[in-house]
């Protein structure tokens, strides 16, 4: 089972609790602090977050009394604007449930009433001096917290909600600008069968005007080397047919789950054998990490052979 990944952001003040977190932490989950190559000389700053959320499971964010603020003629402690920018930032594409604030228990810092309802997780100042020690408690429940959602996840049958949640998150890595990896498709292909149901949703997501259609794979034991457009089904030449009439130019193909990735990837080679300039993208709601191929985009990666989609069980 792959460890969850947690990102760990903070101010410079704050560096020496989020490594000691890290430390902490390192048995029981894949931990990235800020300053371990996040922030690249070849990248923007938002492009940079945006790769740190793609890689990302789980975050905290140290919150360190560094600025003064001034609030209805009250003064007040505060974190930075940067690690309050940052944490709305990932308790928004995360969840609130898989966002956490670390603070000093006995220091008095402003939280904009806006991330109300983010766990909050506190630690005691040790005379000793010792930020390992300090962060210990606050450690182990943040990985409670890891265990128990990652429990959770990797049920058997996944619930409606996180399939929902994923296919969210996809959309919102389509709606990006060009430059940090976005795609608006002029048209979704979706594979038999649950691919079909990804199309959909996701032309939902992306406003509902972005046609769906399905693009036929079959393993019958008749054509098992013909995955794509079997013998005696026509419905993929009416979409290559369609494809050439150059009306559509951005094509997303979709699925749901796959081991390997040779369907989608047969499939990807099956449209751009249309005779046109079709720019095709791929996307897969789940993949198992070992998949020999990778699509353009992913929902989340597994290592559980046996995970079954909320839909699953009707066939």
């Amino acid at each position: 089972m792959r460890r969850p990944r947690l990102f760990i952001g903070s101010s410079t003040e704050g560096l020496q609790i989020a490594k000691s977190l890290q430390m902490n932490l390192d048995h029981a989950a894949e931990v990235t602090v800020w300053t371990n190559n996040i922030f690249e000389v070849s990248q923007t700053q938002s492009e940079s977050l945006f790769g740190a959320l793609d890689a990302s499971d789980f975050a905290a964010f140290v919150f360190t009394p560094d600025d003064v603020v001034e609030s209805r003629n009250q003064t007040y402690n505060a974190p930075r604007d940067n690690v309050i920018f940052e944490l709305g930032l990932f308790a928004g594409r995360l969840g609130l449930h898989r966002t956490y604030i670390v603070k000093p228990r006995d220091a008095t810092i402003k939280i904009p009433t806006d991330l109300f309802g983010i766990n909050t997780v506190d630690y005691e100042n040790h005379t000793s001096g010792n930020v390992s020690a300090m962060v210990q408690a606050a450690s182990t429940k943040i990985e409670y917290a890891l265990d128990r959602f990652s429990n959770s996840r990797d049920t058997q049958t996944m619930e409606w909600a996180d399939f929902c949640g994923l296919i969210a998150e996809l959309g919102d890595k389509l709606k990006r600008s060009p430059h940090a990896r976005g795609f608006m498709p002029d048209i979704i292909l979706g594979l038999s069968r649950g691919g079909i149901i990804v199309a959909d949703l996701l032309s939902r997501y992306l406003g509902g005007r972005i046609p769906s259609l399905c693009l036929w794979a079959d393993r019958h034991k008749e054509h098992q080397s013909t995955v794509i457009a079997p013998p005696k089904n026509d419905i993929n030449s009416i979409i290559k047919t369609l494809l050439g009439k150059r009306r559509y130019k951005n094509v997303l193909l979709v699925d749901d789950i796959s081991r390997r990735g040779q369907t989608i990837c047969r499939a990807k080679d099956f449209i751009e054998s249309v005779p046109s300039e079709l720019v095709v993208k791929t996307l897969l709601v789940v993949v198992h990490e070992n998949a020999s191929y990778k699509p353009d985009y992913i929902g989340m990666s597994t290592s559980d052979f046996d995970l079954r989609l909320p839909f699953s069980i009707l066939g």
